[in-house]
């Protein structure tokens, strides 16, 4: 578990902090395979039913991937991404509480 919280300086020299935020990094949770994936990459994400995931490239841009779910595993198709590596973020109501990458062959 990690502790994260931001301080806001602004130009007059104000100084604002935000609430502490959480984050649970526990791979328990979280399967991501296969590594390094071609077609289909499957995701197994536990203890959420609300949860969103969201595909980027390094640079942040937003990339939408056909999801499937089978068997309670997101199934990704990743055909048509070209070889490389790209992040993808996992969203419980407005917060990221986990961020991977992963590669694409």
């Amino acid at each position: 578990m990690s502790y994260y919280r931001l301080k806001q300086v602004d130009t007059d020299g104000t100084v604002f902090y935000f609430e502490p935020k959480v984050i649970n990094f526990s791979d328990d949770e979280l399967k991501i395979y296969p590594q390094p994936a071609s077609d289909i990459l499957n995701i197994e994400w536990t203890g959420v039913t609300d949860g969103k995931i969201q595909f980027h490239t390094l640079l942040g841009e937003a990339i939408d991937l056909p999801i499937n779910m089978k068997n309670n595993i997101f199934e990704v198709n990743t055909s048509k991404l070209s070889s490389g590596m790209y992040a993808v973020s996992f969203w419980v109501g407005d917060e990221k509480v986990f961020m991977k990458r992963i590669v694409i062959k």
